[in-house]
């Protein structure tokens, strides 16, 4: 599966507001489940809170990939959120997220590979200042889309 096939319209969050990250990834799990791609937010919400304890998402500078891989999770898919005042998340250059690529994986053997391909790619991007400075621009899925093509 492309990356950008795990975009949905849905998913896609301008102008995010949050206090931090906890209120994020609990106010995001929320949005899964309404959207209809998490059987319940609280497990998605567990799920992100549990591998934040392990090591930040906050990859640095100002985005995240929160991510999990569990049983609560209908469809695969990654939703991004762009929150322009920043958030604070222990990020490991310190500085805010602006942008958060939350990717919801199900538990099945096969959607492992999909789970991780994303995760990389998603890591390698964030590396490049053409792409950072793309993503700040982006106001719609369908140019984040293009972005992966």
């Amino acid at each position: 599966m492309k990356i950008n096939e795990l975009f949905y319209e849905e998913l896609f969050i301008n102008n995010f507001e949050s206090k931090n990250k906890k209120d994020a990834l609990k106010s995001l799990s929320k949005i899964l489940e309404q959207k209809n791609f998490v059987n319940n937010s609280k497990d998605a919400f567990k799920g992100f809170l549990a591998r934040e304890k392990q090591f930040s998402t906050g990859i640095g500078y100002g985005f995240a990939i929160p991510h999990i891989r569990i049983d609560a999770v209908k469809k695969p898919s990654i939703l991004f959120a762009k929150a322009d005042n920043g958030i604070e998340w222990k990020s490991m250059d310190k500085n805010k997220v602006n942008y958060i690529f939350m990717i919801s994986i199900p538990m099945s053997a096969e959607a492992g590979n999909d789970h991780m391909a994303a995760l990389g790619e998603l890591s390698r991007s964030f590396m490049k200042e053409d792409f950072r400075n793309k993503v700040s621009e982006i106001s719609n899925v369908n140019e984040l889309k293009k972005l992966f093509e």
